[in-house]
């Protein structure tokens, strides 16, 4: 059985522990393919959209995204190094090492960057570029981020690195490469550490929201669990920078200002979708496939580590989401089928290559490629978010019992 037909088996378990009726337990056909399970209003639209910028470099007639966009306006300087230094994960997709300073990635007909080049605090890249006088306009799709990001106003914060943190190890001798591959892989490894520690604040908001919607106490251990679950990751992902580097760079503070505002539970749902059904099952599955091609012993062990734990939290967001389907019945259920499409069409959304590294040693350094990524992603949608959202969403709320839901699938 793959690991994906393993994650989805448990994640349906998960969802029939929920339900007074036992979701189907025909997780998987004896191919290990997924079920056919139809939830004709769960599934994403198609995004692909192969000519994004019009000849002049305008905007199509039809829309670039299915669901909800952002768009943020750049100067060429700022456009440079959000390309050299992307706000989340991976080293950036034309990343320049030290040693090799031009940024290689091509320019558009109308003089910008073109857009796949250049990422949201979300890890996606644009699908469309504008220009507008001297500044380059980035149109981003919405949808899920890599792994638990820490949202405050429909952006993703992160803190900054700062030299010599307690969160990493001492100053190391780098590893026995190449000064740009070094320096590289270190950056895609500390931008992982840094989304990491912000998924601790991510933990801690989600069991503020826990309490103040009144959940049962399970759900709240667990949320705190997985916070702490989350200083491990960040420390390790840490580790392996440093030991690549040499450089004990690690988080300063985290800006939360703002963080939890006003408790609902539509929005608890919305965002236990988007951050942990889809965020967290999607992190699984990929850090599986970085553990499967890595060859860097401390990596290897990080990445599995990271992998069963992230699948434990995942499996806690779904618990989350069916507890809150079951307490406000049809409102939280919408909540949770739009968060569910907006998030599935974002994993559809155009993904910027990792790195110029060479595939070979970016894989053996536990790092994933563009094409690692997309497989993770389309075995993510295909093998385990839609059956599983199928299954939830076709669940309705027991009669007279708040924390159960019974499956109609």
């Amino acid at each position: 059985m793959t690991y994906s037909s393993e994650l989805r088996a448990m994640l349906l378990a998960t969802l029939a522990g929920c339900a007074s009726t036992v979701v189907s337990t025909d997780a998987a056909a004896p191919d290990g393919s997924a079920p056919d399970v139809t939830a004709p209003d769960v599934t994403a639209p198609d995004v692909t959209a192969p000519d994004v910028t019009a000849p002049d470099g305008t905007a199509p007639d039809a829309p670039v995204c299915p669901g909800r966009t952002s768009r943020e306006c750049l100067t060429e300087a700022e456009v440079e190094s959000r390309i050299r230094t992307p706000p989340q994960g991976g080293g950036g997709p034309f990343d320049a090492g030290a040693d090799v300073p031009p940024i290689t990635a091509p320019r558009a007909p109308n003089g910008c960057y073109v857009a796949e080049a250049v990422r949201n605090g979300c890890c996606i890249a644009a699908a469309l570029v504008e220009r507008e006088g001297e500044r380059c306009c980035y149109t981003y799709c919405e949808g899920a981020c890599c792994g638990r990001p820490f949202f405050v106003g429909g952006l993703a914060r992160r803190a900054a690195c700062v030299d010599d943190s307690p969160w990493a190890p001492a100053r190391t001798a780098p590893a026995a490469l190449d000064a740009g591959t070094r320096a590289a892989l270190a950056r895609a490894w500390r931008d992982d550490a840094l989304t990491e520690h912000a998924s601790v604040a991510s933990f801690a908001r989600f069991t503020l929201q826990l309490l103040a919607l009144g959940a049962p106490p399970d759900l709240v251990a667990d949320a705190q669990r997985a916070a702490l679950d989350e200083v491990d990751h960040a420390r390790r992902c840490f580790a392996v920078a440093t030991a690549l580097d040499g450089d004990p760079s690690g988080p300063g503070a985290l800006d939360v200002t703002g963080a939890l505002g006003a408790v609902s539970l539509a929005g608890a749902v919305r965002a236990a979708v988007a951050e942990g059904c889809v965020g967290e099952t999607t992190a699984a599955l990929l850090a599986h496939r970085r553990a499967e091609g890595c060859v860097n012993a401390e990596a290897r062990a990080s990445l599995a580590r990271i992998a069963d734990d992230e699948a434990r939290h995942a499996a806690l967001a779904w618990r989350f989401v069916a507890w809150g389907v079951a307490q406000g019945g049809d409102a939280a259920r919408d909540a949770a089928r739009e968060a569910f499409a907006e998030a599935l069409a974002g994993l559809d959304g155009p993904l910027a290559a990792p790195s110029a590294v060479d595939d070979a040693t970016w894989r053996a350094h536990g790092l994933a490629t563009w094409g690692d990524q997309r497989a993770a992603l389309a075995s993510a949608r295909r093998d385990v978010l839609m059956p599983c959202a199928a299954a939830l969403l076709g669940a309705a709320p027991a009669s007279g019992r708040n924390d159960e839901l019974r499956a109609t699938i």
